[in-house]
């Protein structure tokens, strides 16, 4: 548990689970007011400065749990993250705030291949719409996530309204893709993973480079673990649709 005195609420714990000590103690060293919230115990104004983060260069993930002192809502998470461009944010299902410090360039180069081999399927096919690492989803559960790759197919695009286009889409993709960094561990990806299916994906692909291994998900069904494969195949999915592991593997 760390805490800070702050200028408009007093003192307020918040507590911070992180990989890097450094990150951990920059963030409450530098904490400053950029962004105006609702502090939901007494309605006064919260800012957050997610700068501290952005200027690391060790690839992190910090999960900070603000609850003590505001409960985001969906809008005020959109604000947030357009107000951080730079900064991958999530937000899991218990309301807590998920930082993750931009991949390194081995881990964004595999990520853009995927994202291609994904996008030129789906153009030939027109079966749906793909969407990268910076598309943002609103899950049933009420986690916003931003999956490495994700799709769905085009009814249920063509079913969602102009506004609901333009912000974090209010469903989860048929189709996820994880793709683990050398600094995300293997348990946080099932569990993201778990949380995917038991909210409407359909088939998801955790993919770890470091290891050469792929846990494949399917709704209802157990988890299948292969060790290097060279293929993966999106079945009944993403029909037709085989991404060639062999530029991951080497």
């Amino acid at each position: 548990m760390s805490s800070l005195t702050d200028p408009i609420f007093g003192k307020t714990k918040v507590k911070a689970r992180s990989s890097s000590a450094i990150c951990r103690s920059r963030f409450f060293r530098d904490f400053t007011h950029v962004l105006p919230l609702t502090q939901h115990r007494s309605n006064q104004p919260c800012k957050i400065n997610l700068r501290p983060f952005q200027q690391l260069t060790v690839m992190t993930t910090t999960t900070l749990n603000l609850n003590p002192v505001i409960q985001l809502s969906k809008e005020q998470f959109y604000t947030l993250c357009a107000t951080n461009p730079d900064t991958k944010l999530e937000l899991n299902a218990n309301g807590e705030l998920i930082v993750m410090s931009p991949t390194g360039g081995e881990t964004s180069a595999w990520n853009a291949e995927l994202i291609i081999d994904l996008g030129v399927w789906n153009r030939q096919t027109g079966l749906g719409k793909t969407f990268d690492s910076s598309g943002g989803f609103s899950l049933p559960n009420g986690a916003q996530r931003s999956p490495d790759a994700a799709w769905i197919p085009l009814e249920k695009w063509n079913a969602l309204t102009t506004e609901e286009k333009k912000g974090f889409l209010p469903l989860c993709p048929d189709f996820i893709i994880e793709l683990l960094s050398p600094s995300d561990s293997w348990k946080q990806g099932t569990e993201k993973m778990e949380e995917y299916m038991e909210t409407g994906c359909r088939l998801g692909w955790l993919i770890e480079p470091r290891n050469k291994r792929v846990a494949i998900y399917r709704a209802k069904q157990a988890v299948e673990i292969l060790e290097a494969p060279k293929f993966l195949s999106g079945e009944d999915v993403l029909k037709g649709f085989n991404l060639n592991l062999a530029k991951i593997w080497r």
